[in-house]
């Protein structure tokens, strides 16, 4: 019924990076790990859908890696990570927060995350990003808060300008800390560039 113009981006709620895990019995700890890895194995990825975010992200970097790969869809990230921990496959992706148990008991352990630069959490911290393997096989998963097209831009900007000072909040940035999420104040250009370039790794990899 609608499509992206026929609204204006007021705020990226928060973004949340994806990570990719891996079965701990492989000792797989990176990119460089996984490719030895891949030329001898099935890469057996579980995702939350087979056309959901994870499930590009892992076709993206997989053929920036020139190794094959299978999904695994699952009703839900916590359902692959479910599989990975039980060995059901070798790889997840979902969220950081969700992947979080699991690490910490050893069961699963992170292989990378999608993103430029490394994350700034304690747990995660340590794992090298696709970026920093020259590899733009990235993005994070976002909440845009978005007004009817032709709303007055003083309304915007209100609205943008009253989420920015509760983001300073300190119990919203222990929330944001604990779900290992982060606010960010990307203007409408910011917004639009993200959109295309989820869009274009969508395309290139149907």
């Amino acid at each position: 019924m609608f499509k992206y113009d026929d609204f204006v981006p007021v705020m990226n709620m928060y973004t949340a990076t994806f990570v990719m895990t891996a079965d701990a019995s492989l000792n797989i700890n990176n990119l460089d790990d996984l490719k030895e890895y891949g030329k001898t194995h099935d890469c057996q990825v579980a995702v939350n859908g087979i056309s959901g975010s994870e499930a590009f992200l892992a076709k993206a970097l997989f053929k920036e890696l020139g190794i094959q790969l299978t999904l695994v869809s699952y009703n839900g990230a916590n359902l692959a990570l479910d599989a990975v921990a039980k060995g059901e496959t070798a790889f997840a992706i979902s969220h950081q927060s969700q992947a979080k148990g699991a690490v910490e008991g050893g069961l699963i352990k992170p292989v990378t995350v999608f993103s430029k630069d490394p994350v700034s959490n304690d747990l995660f911290k340590d794992v090298k990003p696709v970026g920093a393997y020259g590899i733009d096989a990235y993005y994070p998963n976002t909440c845009f808060l978005l007004a009817r097209k032709g709303t007055s831009p003083q309304v915007v900007e209100k609205i943008r300008n009253a989420y920015l000072t509760i983001m300073q909040k300190d119990d919203v940035k222990a929330l944001f800390a604990k779900l290992m999420i982060e606010s960010c104040d990307w203007t409408a250009q910011d917004m639009d560039n993200h959109i295309a370039h989820v869009i274009q790794i969508v395309k290139d990899n149907q």
